[in-house]
């Protein structure tokens, strides 16, 4: 098994929205992440969840925040239980990468500025990944779009990918029946004669290979991923990249300008 170099969490600076309370820390390689803890209200599981869907974001050119393993003491938890008034565990957290940056202002997500970000045509690859993973829970609040306040550009950053790959549940439970098209956000960004064509390619770089290497880089034991889990998600990747291109293609007439 192979284990990212271990980042700790350093500094505890506050708590983020959200049904799992997220907490935002400063890590000991000096940058900030938004983490879910072992003990969060929406269970251990979600962490392996995040995890996985965090890595093939990158895999299909999806603006995502890059994922991390966090690790937390138990004197560090014990004082972020006692800012947060709860009972998180100690040990190895998910870490999201916090969007920050000098001139960088959050601005309302609506389409209007989804239309005009710099990377707009990615969201075609957004649409693919969210029907890969099957995510349920994708909402304007998961769509950041962040602006240079110097250049006047922007971009948008898709983020919290908790309610994916069966969200709490085994990763047995996946089937491809559960691959359609659940994004209804800004159809407009869908344009031209082949829109998809990026993101579909994207899909044949899911190989058992680099899957495989996702998989083993998990603290198995403290996320309670058992070994038939990984079995079951590596042969649904396997058949899901495959299969998510024609279910697309089956949802073309939600897209007017998808020509």
């Amino acid at each position: 098994m192979f284990l990212p170099a271990e980042i700790d969490a350093l500094i505890h600076l506050g708590s983020m929205n959200g049904g799992s309370k997220p907490q935002l820390v400063l890590g000991s390689n000096g940058k900030k992440y938004v983490v879910k803890l072992m003990g969060n209200p929406h269970g251990t599981r979600i962490l392996a969840n995040e995890y996985v869907v965090g890595k093939l974001a990158s895999i299909l050119d999806v603006p995502s925040p890059s994922v991390d393993i966090v690790y937390f003491d138990q004197s560090f938890v014990n004082g972020v239980n006692t800012a947060v008034q709860h009972t998180f565990r100690a040990g190895p957290a998910f870490g999201s990468l916090y969007i920050e940056g000098e001139n960088l202002q959050a601005v309302p997500t609506n389409s209007m500025s989804m239309m005009t970000t710099s990377n707009a045509k990615k969201w075609t690859n957004a649409i693919v990944f969210d029907a890969l993973v099957q995510n349920v829970d994708l909402k304007p609040a998961h769509i950041v779009i962040m602006k240079n306040l110097s250049s006047g550009s922007s971009e948008f950053w898709h983020v919290d990918h908790g309610h994916c790959l069966g969200f709490g549940n085994s990763w047995n439970t996946l089937t491809n029946a559960g691959i359609f098209i659940r994004n209804r956000l800004y159809p407009e960004l869908v344009s031209g004669a082949n829109p998809f064509e990026d993101g579909f390619q994207k899909l044949q770089e899911i190989t058992p290979e680099r899957v495989d290497g996702i998989l083993g880089e998990l603290p198995l034991a403290e996320w309670e991923v058992p070994g038939s889990d990984m079995i079951a998600l590596s042969n649904y990747l396997a058949i899901a990249k495959d299969v998510t291109p024609n279910a697309i293609m089956r949802a073309k007439g939600r897209f007017s300008k998808w020509v």
